[in-house]
């Protein structure tokens, strides 16, 4: 059987526009608590075509996104989605991507 958290999937999973709501920085974790630690940047979109559902994606540190984009459609470079278990049950996604830029049309 396969292990679902072995599966990735690209862009073309998530139908219709990606539209940047909001950004923030992301922590690293040990033994399960957060450290003080940033690891990443996490840019917030909403996709109007899946009933506004959001995805929280994972940008290297260091990564600028400029403001004006919020609001806006955007697209990820290598974007890849995961999917992993949580210790509580059911199912968690992890999205990442290389780095963040306007959408084109």
């Amino acid at each position: 059987m396969n292990d679902a958290r072995n599966f990735q999937f690209g862009r073309s999973a998530f139908r219709g526009a990606m539209i940047l709501v909001g950004t923030s920085v992301g922590y690293a974790y040990e033994n399960n608590v957060r450290t003080d630690t940033v690891s990443h940047v996490r840019a917030s979109v909403v996709l109007p075509e899946m009933g506004y559902g959001r995805l929280e994606i994972k940008l290297p540190i260091g990564t600028e996104i400029d403001e004006q984009l919020i609001g806006k459609p955007v697209d990820f470079p290598d974007f890849a989605m995961r999917i992993y278990g949580r210790d509580r049950g059911g199912a968690g996604l992890s999205c990442t991507a290389t780095s963040i830029r306007a959408a084109k049309g």
